[in-house]
């Protein structure tokens, strides 16, 4: 998708006024009532998925050539959004939503804070208002990269949860929460390198995230997916230290 007539086409593949949900639905919703764990919806998001559709340097110079076609289909978005998760949320009152991004790198967010502010703050609002008026005010949005920035207007937003927390690109978990305290909730930031160098350092980023955990409105897990060269021996060592932080049994 690269202009306004290849998004018209692609806009003619939806129909948002005939969402079709599994054909045991019911049957669903009747058990996830009677859950005794947490579930989410999905809420999508905005860059990242307009990064599929355009690729990254399509989408970032069309901020600037083609503000109004970005605007359209963030708009068209949005009510794509809200007809696909509105009947889930009103009937099974989920306990949070979930976004993905992936919209940083190292060195920031992949496009100016302007551009957020105007193109895609007053989008998430629409969606985060919609679902605090149904009781679900736990939005958990991942993005790679160094988030520092972004988390303030993710705030203004309503979006108040975020992972992975990538300690090597500059979202060390400790860092944001004393920048932005318990307002920013939390979740991941163990350095996945701890890991593959072994069990003295595991016990090392371990013990520097424990205050972190102990003050709560974190959750701990590694900072992304695991590498393949992290060995088996090395991720259940983690797994047991991290455990016995915790307070869960194995």
């Amino acid at each position: 998708m690269k202009d306004w007539n290849t998004w018209e086409e692609y806009k003619m593949r939806f129909d948002l006024n005939n969402i079709e949900y599994p054909d045991n639905w019911d049957e669903l919703l009747d058990k996830y009532k009677e859950r005794d764990y947490p579930l989410g919806v999905s809420a999508g998001g905005f860059f990242g998925w307009a990064r599929g559709l355009m690729g990254l340097e399509q989408l970032c110079k069309s901020f600037y050539r083609e503000p109004e076609l970005i605007k359209d289909m963030f708009e068209f978005r949005v009510e794509m959004i809200l007809k696909m998760i509105g009947p889930i949320v009103r009937e099974l009152k989920p306990d949070f939503a979930g976004w993905w991004e992936d919209m940083c790198w190292k060195g920031g967010p992949l496009i100016s804070l302007k551009h957020f502010k105007e193109f895609m703050v007053p989008c998430y609002k629409r969606i985060t208002e919609f679902l605090r008026d149904h009781g679900v005010w736990l939005n958990i949005v991942d993005s790679d990269g160094n988030i520092d920035l972004l988390i303030p207007l993710w705030l203004e937003a309503g979006i108040n949860c975020f992972f992975p927390c990538e300690v090597r690109a500059g979202s060390d978990p400790i860092l944001l929460r004393e920048k932005y305290g318990r307002e920013a909730l939390l979740m991941g930031g163990v350095d996945k390198m701890a890991l593959i160098a072994g069990p003295k350092y595991i016990d090392k980023e371990l013990d520097r995230l424990r205050p972190l955990i102990e003050e709560g409105g974190y959750i701990p897990h590694v900072d992304h997916r695991v590498p393949p060269d992290v060995s088996f021996k090395n991720y259940l060592y983690y797994l047991k230290r991290k455990r016995s932080i915790i307070g869960v049994s194995t």
